[in-house]
């Protein structure tokens, strides 16, 4: 399963990406592996959303994969209403950066 970083599903939780469905990262007294995922919904773990969820909340969206000649892979996400785009080396990281950046967009037109 691929799932977004540990570091981006920290702030997909602070931007309020829902917390109540499986699959989260949990800290773990190992520092050579600090966390690990599991399914779990006690509060405290941190959700680690896939690109299947990610993709349902971005409906007018499209993810495109980039590679240059040291195969280093990158991906864009674009929304065509706003026409901003996110970059990241995974296509769950960049998904996950455009939904954090879609909420801090409605939170500022609201405002």
């Amino acid at each position: 399963m691929h799932i977004v970083s540990f570091e981006i599903a920290k702030q997909l939780k602070d931007a309020g990406w829902p917390q109540s469905t499986e699959g989260y990262y949990y800290p773990k007294d190992d520092p050579r592996h600090p966390y690990f995922l599991q399914i779990s919904t006690d509060g405290w773990n941190i959700k680690a959303p896939t690109l299947g969820e990610l993709i349902r909340e971005l409906p007018n969206h499209s993810i495109r994969h980039y590679e240059n000649r040291e195969d280093e892979k990158t991906y864009s996400v674009t929304d065509w209403e706003t026409r901003f785009m996110k970059f990241a080396a995974t296509p769950e990281d960049a998904c996950a950066l455009a939904w954090i950046a879609l909420k801090k967009l409605e939170i500022t037109e609201s405002a």
